[in-house]
This record gives C-alpha cells, structure tokens and sequence, in this order.
C-alpha cells in the first residue's frame, strides 16, 4: 500500500542500458522505442514506461519476447536497465482463405523483416479466386525516416471478376505511400491508382 506508493515516487536515474539476445537488431533500434523510459526520473514513470516501451517493441514485430531488469545500483536513485529479446526469425509466410462477393480467395502472404536491423519490413502477398480475380502487393516499410516518423509504399494490382452477377472486370493498379507515426490515429496517404473496368 503505501510503501509501494512511497517507492514509486522516489526519485531515480537511468545510468545504464544493457541490450542482450539481439542477433538483427541494433542497438539504436531498440533505443527509439525506450528514450522515455531511459529518461524516468522516478520509479513510477520507470515501471509506466517500460510498459510502454514494451508494447512499441511489440508492434515492430521483431521478437518473440522481452523481458526487462531493473538494478539498483550503488546510490539508491541510481538505477540500470536491462533488456532480454529473443528475436523472430527473418521470414514468415502465410496462407489464408476468404469469402468475398460471393468468391472464394485465397491468399499467401509473406513478411522479410528487419533485414538491415533497423525495424525494415518487406511485405507481399498473392490473391487469386475461383471466379479468376487476382491480385498482389509490395510493400516496403522504414521506421525512423524522419525523426520518429514511419514510411511505408506499397506497389498494387487487382483484377476482380464479377462473373455470377454484373460480369464486369474491375482492374486497379497503382502505388501509395503512407506516412504515420507510432501510437498517433492519424496517418497521411498519398495514392496513385489507374482503374480500368471492362464490359463482359
């Protein structure tokens, strides 16, 4: 009660950061994610924003798990940091089937991540369905373009077949470009897309 309550307002200060089981990812990385954090000056805001800096790690997509350390050190403000990660492995791929329009889709996706060590993705995937609609995407992905900004452009084609009702032809090809930043609602999108649609 009030002795947990008296520790987390006890002052601290972050002398040490100590990254481990990272085998990709940088070093640099990981700190974009924890400059709050590094930065707490009492114990209260240490515990809030390691949670925090836990839930960004997560959304990079970069491992498996984390596990935080704290240490105390030999002034009782003086505090070091220190982060256990066991990364994902560099390829995942994916299969999965929907309904939609009536069509039976299938799609395989697949994700290269982190391949320079700084949170790069490389995404594609593959539609294609019993009434012949098809499609595909390329999407490469950089965070920390522009300070903590995230870029991601995406390259496009569909093809969607209506052929058990209008049998119109419905093709769409372009690129977009996204720029967001972490945890923010808002995100700008610029698209560039040609549609050609064709009588049966």
């Amino acid at each position: 009660g009030s002795a947990d309550a008296k520790l987390l307002q006890r002052p601290c200060k972050v002398e040490g950061f100590e990254l481990l089981g990272n085998v990709r990812t940088k070093k640099e990385t990981v700190e974009q994610e924890l400059k709050s954090a590094l930065q707490s000056q009492t114990y209260g805001e240490l515990a809030n924003n390691l949670s925090l800096a836990r839930s960004r790690l997560d959304e990079l997509d970069l491992f498996r798990s984390t596990t935080f350390e704290v240490d105390v050190g030999a002034r009782s403000d003086a505090v070091g940091v220190k982060l256990l990660v066991e990364e994902k492995g560099p390829y995942t791929l994916s299969q999965n089937t929907t309904v939609a329009g009536g069509e039976v889709l299938m799609e395989l996706a697949w994700i290269w991540r982190n391949f320079g060590g700084s949170a790069e993705h490389v995404r594609g995937n593959v539609k294609f369905g019993h009434e012949k609609s098809n499609g595909f995407s390329i999407g490469v992905a950089k965070p920390y373009v522009i300070d903590n900004y995230k870029v991601q452009g995406n390259i496009f084609h569909t093809s969607k077949n209506f052929i058990n009702s209008s049998g119109f032809n419905d093709q769409r090809q372009g690129v977009s470009i996204n720029f967001n930043r972490p945890h923010s609602p808002h995100t700008f999108t610029l698209e560039l897309c040609k549609r050609v649609v064709k009588d049966p």
